[in-house]
């Protein structure tokens, strides 16, 4: 990955998964991220419920949009049927603009939530691994878009046992977030909040 990204080796991420390193780094790591998770504490205390979030936690966010062939989703009322509509959602949005288009990304990332929702989590991992590959193509590593794909896929990889994949995804979507939106955004506090406490895991 180019264009001045640190996504491919992070530095900080290196010295975590480093056989060799001291435990005085990984120790100084999880400082600086409990660092920032006690100054989003100290500044939102009245939110920490809300921020606390898993990755997967979103997902009835999804129902107030619809599919894009004519359904809404809002007549689901079980992750099945999610499931069901957001995948014939995809193959539609597939066959009308291909791949690589936001629209196809776009229900690619919702079908991986509604995966994720029913606890399918093999197959929410595979759906968001597809829509980050394509986003980060189509958009680029930064964008908001890009970002939230990237945080999902953190914490299913984090319930799949995938830490070490896990901490460098939340590493990137923290960083992103951070630069963007700044630490009283509530997407950067999910995300900080969430590397945290895998970092104690790992």
């Amino acid at each position: 990955m180019s264009g001045g990204s640190d996504w491919s080796a992070p530095v900080m991420f290196r010295r975590l998964v480093s056989r060799n390193v001291a435990s005085s780094a990984r120790r100084r790591l999880v400082g600086d991220v409990r660092k920032l998770q006690h100054r989003l504490f100290s500044r939102t205390a009245s939110q920490t419920s809300t921020t606390r979030l898993t990755s997967v936690a979103g997902i009835a966010a999804v129902a107030a949009v619809g599919v894009g062939v004519g359904v809404s989703v809002a007549v689901a009322d079980s992750p099945e049927q999610f499931i069901q509509l957001y995948s014939v959602a995809l193959e539609s949005r597939r066959e009308k603009f291909g791949d690589l288009h936001e629209q196809t990304l776009s229900a690619v990332h919702s079908l991986a939530q509604a995966y994720a929702s029913a606890k399918q989590y093999e197959q929410a991992a595979r759906y968001f691994r597809e829509a980050f590959a394509g986003r980060l193509e189509l958009i680029g590593p930064n964008h908001p878009d890009t970002l939230e794909t990237v945080h999902q896929l953190a914490g299913v990889e984090a319930i799949l046992g995938n830490k070490k994949q896990a901490a460098m995804l939340y590493h990137h979507a923290m960083r992103g977030r951070l630069h963007r939106f700044g630490i009283k955004d509530r997407r950067t506090q999910a995300t900080v909040v969430n590397y945290a406490d895998l970092l104690w895991t790992v």
